[in-house]
């Protein structure tokens, strides 16, 4: 039965980006929480995500086949690029990085050539699917301004399911969908997903988002479009308390930081209101002790959470300096908690009642040791934004992935200095977010935050050719 649905589901939707590339595309947008709907096809494990990703792009390629190879017949003619893509040699430099990493995991669940199938997967999923997604956006919607808004309008209505379900949690019944993590001090609530974090991953990148396209809106159109602006304000309001429920601290950190960002520079008389702003903050955080001790806390990631994060990137960079092929290469795709076993530290001794002779009686008492021995587990993925990458990808995938996002700021900051759009700066705030969020976790390897990453990349690559298209036809007059 199961697979019958699979089939009247994914031929509806062929129809679709048959008939509607670009609603199929935004569909996939507003649906990106759908891969949590698994199954096998031949034993070839995939997501509703997935499939409907692999639709538009086989749909994108059939439609546009002779158009494509004649584009890049020209393209390429006499040696010459005449028209670059956005992140264009990045991408072709990233694949088969990404690649290599899946040839070189190991592991028990392998192919009869001994390639990992778990890493082949991810490779699918996390690189090859969410990048050819970004190049069929960038085509299909990228060729106008006008269409950031549905995209945003698409990724605006997913949060709203996602923070539904967060707030049925929050505010009725916290074990619906969430048996574990409601057993949580205090509970918190995770949505559609298995765990709580992963809902600020999501939601804290798209609120900043909305947040500057409600700014655009109000300045460019005001009470004109008062009713869209109260409904994404609505929105920002449910998907901000939905990352409160989850407890997702690095979600709210990251959300606070990308809001700041826009106010500040959002013009000069913001900034000048947001540094006393701020300076007034601080001054209020230095006066209280108890305030001022638990900033320096979240600060220096002194407590439990943090500590823990602290041990984790000990154990990552023993495991990544104890050979150059670890270094170098990385561990590959999926095969970090195999590889990190060795270095693993099973647990940490925390002071958890702030003793201020903590490790004296540490050293004089086992019973004392007993009660602040908190255990770790070994994760899936070392919890920072470059180590993931590191250990996933190796050297040379963390750099180019950061050498990604440097760039993506840079175009960010100049697209707003250059034209004043709204959407650049809420894009610069958004992938701040992101980053910010990723010093304590993993804001891409996951189908969704993968996927949603690209398509960041592709809003801002129709930002870029629209100012390049306004500055040739400019030059032509």
């Amino acid at each position: 039965m199961d697979m019958i649905l699979l089939a009247i589901f994914s031929i509806i939707f062929l129809i679709l980006a048959i008939k509607r590339l670009d609603w199929a595309l935004l569909l996939i947008i507003a649906a990106l929480p759908s891969y949590l709907i698994r199954f096998n096809i031949a034993g070839l494990p995939l997501t509703w995500l997935e499939i409907m990703i692999l639709i538009v792009c086989a749909v994108f390629v059939c439609k546009n086949y002779l158009t494509l190879a004649s584009n890049i017949k020209a393209n390429w003619s006499k040696g010459v690029i005449k028209f670059r893509y956005p992140f264009d040699w990045e991408i072709a430099l990233f694949l088969p990085v990404a690649f290599g990493a899946a040839l070189t995991a190991g592991g028990t669940n392998s192919t009869s050539a001994g390639l990992s199938t778990g890493a082949l997967g991810i490779f699918k999923a996390y690189f090859f699917e969410a990048i050819f997604f970004y190049l069929v956006l960038v085509n299909v919607l990228g060729n106008k301004r006008e269409n950031l808004p549905k995209m945003i309008w698409a990724v605006a209505i997913s949060a709203l399911g996602v923070s539904l379900v967060a707030w049925y949690q929050g505010l009725v019944d916290m074990e619906f969908l969430n048996p574990v993590w409601s057993q949580q001090n205090p509970p918190r609530a995770t949505s559609f997903f298995p765990y709580a974090n992963a809902v600020g991953l999501y939601l804290a990148p798209i609120i900043v988002l909305i947040v500057a396209y409600i700014k655009d809106l109000w300045i460019n159109c005001g009470q004109k479009r008062l009713y869209e602006i109260i409904a994404l304000a609505s929105i920002v309001l449910m998907s901000a308390f939905s990352v409160y429920f989850a407890r997702s601290e690095g979600a709210m950190l990251g959300v606070l930081l990308g809001v700041l960002v826009i106010g500040l520079f959002s013009s000069k008389k913001a900034m000048k209101i947001g540094a006393i702003g701020l300076l007034l903050a601080l001054a209020l955080i230095m006066a209280y002790p108890q305030t001022r001790a638990l900033v320096y806390e979240k600060a220096t990631l002194s407590d439990l959470a943090g500590e823990i994060r602290k041990q984790q990137w000990r154990e990552t960079r023993k495991m990544l300096m104890s050979s150059p092929q670890n270094f170098f290469l990385g561990v590959g795709l999926s095969n970090y908690p195999e590889v990190v076993k060795p270095f693993h530290q099973e647990g940490i001794f925390y002071d958890f009642d702030r003793d201020p002779d903590f490790q004296k009686n540490l050293k004089a008492s086992a019973e004392y040791r007993a009660t602040h021995w908190q255990p770790v587990d070994v994760y899936q993925y070392p919890h920072n934004i470059f180590l993931n990458f590191w250990s996933e990808l190796g050297l040379l995938g963390m750099l180019l992935f950061g050498w990604l996002l440097l760039k993506f700021l840079y175009y960010a900051s100049l697209l707003y200095s250059k034209t004043g759009d709204f959407l650049a700066l809420g894009l610069l705030a958004s992938m701040i977010c992101v980053l910010v969020h990723g010093l304590v976790d993993v804001p891409y390897f996951k189908n969704d935050l993968s996927v949603l990453w690209w398509l960041l990349f592709a809003m801002l690559a129709t930002l870029k050719l629209h100012y390049e298209r306004s500055i040739t036809k400019n030059n032509r007059r």
